[in-house]
């Protein structure tokens, strides 16, 4: 059921790709980056009077590939180079009228996220998030990875540091949010990592078996 999900908001993030803003930054054209996982999507929406035009450009990149990318000046990898690197740039464009308060990347159940962070020393440079966290903060399983910026701050003309995260698990498209100022909001797909179907599998039986685990407790007592 949640792979097939996963394949429908796939085909979704491929059908909004016809109508992705035109692409700025190094990531969509990286070609040290994961074919059919670097591209852009749209985030728009309305509240009033207000109106957030954004963009959030994207990459994946497979373990190792992303700390030797000449596109983006060879950054540190924030995993050593073990595991999945997704980078997200977000273009706040001119022709809205909104601040952008936070980008939050879905996370599926168990996708490992880690290592929740920016790249300020990228070569367009861009505007740091005052918090990079996982959310909920504390606690499992984490549902967000979130970038959020001072309200006042994001302004229309803007764009962002490269905010990245890393997974040991490969990406699929999931639908995923931004906020922004005067209560805006929009929704789009960006790729995040989706465990294998085996580890799905012994993730399920984990927890029907801590379940059962818990029923039987309750009737002992």
């Amino acid at each position: 059921m949640a792979l097939n999900k996963t394949l429908l908001l796939c085909a979704v993030a491929v059908f909004g790709f016809a109508a992705s803003p035109a692409l700025a930054g190094p990531l969509p054209s990286d070609p040290n980056a994961l074919v059919g996982f670097k591209g852009a999507s749209a985030f728009n929406g309305t509240a009033g009077a207000a109106t957030l035009k954004a963009s959030v450009e994207f990459a994946v990149y497979a373990p190792g590939a992303y700390g030797t990318s000449l596109a983006l000046g060879l950054p540190s990898d924030p995993s050593g180079g073990t595991q999945y690197v997704y980078a997200y740039e977000i273009l706040n464009n001119l022709g809205g009228s909104a601040r952008v308060v936070n980008l939050s990347v879905s996370l599926f159940p168990t996708a490992g996220a880690a290592n929740v962070t920016n790249n300020a020393a990228t070569p367009e440079l861009g505007l740091a998030p005052d918090l990079s966290q996982l959310i909920p903060v504390a606690g499992n399983p984490k549902t967000n990875v979130k970038w959020t910026w001072t309200p006042t701050l994001f302004t229309t003309g803007l764009h962002s540091d490269i905010l990245l995260f890393t997974s040991p698990y490969a990406p699929q498209y999931l639908v995923s949010s931004m906020q922004g100022g005067n209560t805006t909001a929009a929704s789009s797909t960006l790729p995040s990592p989706v465990p294998e179907p085996a580890t799905l599998v012994l993730g399920g039986s984990a927890f029907v078996g801590l379940l059962a685990f818990r029923s039987v407790r309750r009737r002992k007592a």
